[in-house]
């Protein structure tokens, strides 16, 4: 099915809204004689035009400005999708993850580098395999730097789930 290009509807409604010259009006005039596809449109748009201009013009009272502006601040900003339970079970988690990491810390349990060798290695390398399964080694300080990245993330959470809510709310009072 063949469109009209947006040139012509673009024209068809400058002359709806009797805004062409004589000179295009009449061009497209002929247009419009010859393309039932541009008539159909002009028809739509006709319909359009007169049902908006059969509307009044509705003018707000004169003191919609002000009524407006007084009441913007009865309208607190909508919350954030944080519940402030989850924001208190969060910090409590920190808490203790945090007291956890000092306790091993302060205990030696990362001082040195610590592997964990597979039991299977052994009995199954005998028997089946010709290779044997990876270890796993990580070292203490690894595992201090992840604790200390989760528990600044945590913090970063907390400051949006319970602090600013807060301060928010006392800032409105």
């Amino acid at each position: 099915m063949k469109q009209l290009k947006q040139s012509e509807l673009d024209q068809l409604a400058r002359y709806i809204d009797d805004e062409l010259d004589q000179k295009e009006k009449a061009t497209f005039e002929r247009l419009l004689g010859d393309n039932e596809l541009l008539q159909e449109k002009y028809v739509s748009m006709m319909e359009t035009h007169q049902m908006l201009k059969a509307q009044p013009l509705q003018i707000p009272s004169k003191n919609f400005t002000e009524r407006v502006m007084q009441n913007l601040d009865l309208y607190t900003p909508p919350g954030l999708p944080f519940s402030i339970r989850n924001g208190v079970l969060l910090l409590a988690g920190v808490l203790i993850a945090g007291a956890l990491a000092l306790y091993l810390v302060g205990h030696g349990a990362f001082d040195g580098s610590v592997t964990i060798s597979n039991p299977l290695n052994q009995s199954l390398s005998e028997k089946l395999l010709d290779r044997r399964i990876p270890s796993i080694s990580f070292d203490g300080k690894m595992v201090v730097n992840a604790i200390v990245l989760i528990n600044a993330l945590a913090w970063i959470v907390l400051d949006r789930t319970i602090l600013r809510p807060l301060f928010r709310k006392r800032m409105v009072m």
